[in-house]
């Protein structure tokens, strides 16, 4: 009686673990997608408010100001156009995050094209066949 309560259990045990397990991986990737939205969520404010900051940075540069050595001109232009690239770097960082985050679409569309374009090459022999005979 007792090896057949044990067999019982180990059944039991062998079918709900795999059933526990699979429940945690659904809830994590649950969790997993979420926190990605909400990273790429912000990058892609970050991203805006650097594309903004940029333009207005970008506007400062090559001023000339009246009463200013020309030295110091250019110490200020010098300083202005590395505010400019220190975002422009920034940006860029970001950029490369939010592709590693988001999938690759890139290779959809190549297929989708090539699929549209033998599809119209198909219609286009099918109607040359028809013309000529």
């Amino acid at each position: 009686m007792n090896f057949y309560r044990l067999f019982a259990i180990g059944i039991f045990a062998a079918f709900a673990i795999p059933a526990a397990a699979q429940n945690v991986s659904q809830n994590q990737s649950r969790q997993d997608s979420t926190l990605t939205a909400i990273k790429v969520e912000e990058l892609q404010r970050k991203q805006a408010s650097l594309v903004e900051r940029i333009k207005i940075e970008d506007a400062k540069r090559d001023q000339n100001t009246s009463g200013v050595a020309p030295e110091t001109q250019e110490l200020l232009n010098d300083r202005q156009d590395s505010v400019c690239l220190a975002l422009r770097s920034q940006l860029v960082s970001v950029e490369l995050e939010l592709k590693e985050l988001l999938p690759d679409k890139t290779s959809e569309a190549i297929v989708n094209q090539l699929n549209e374009l033998m599809q119209s090459h198909r219609k286009d022999g099918q109607d040359a066949g028809r013309k000529t005979e």
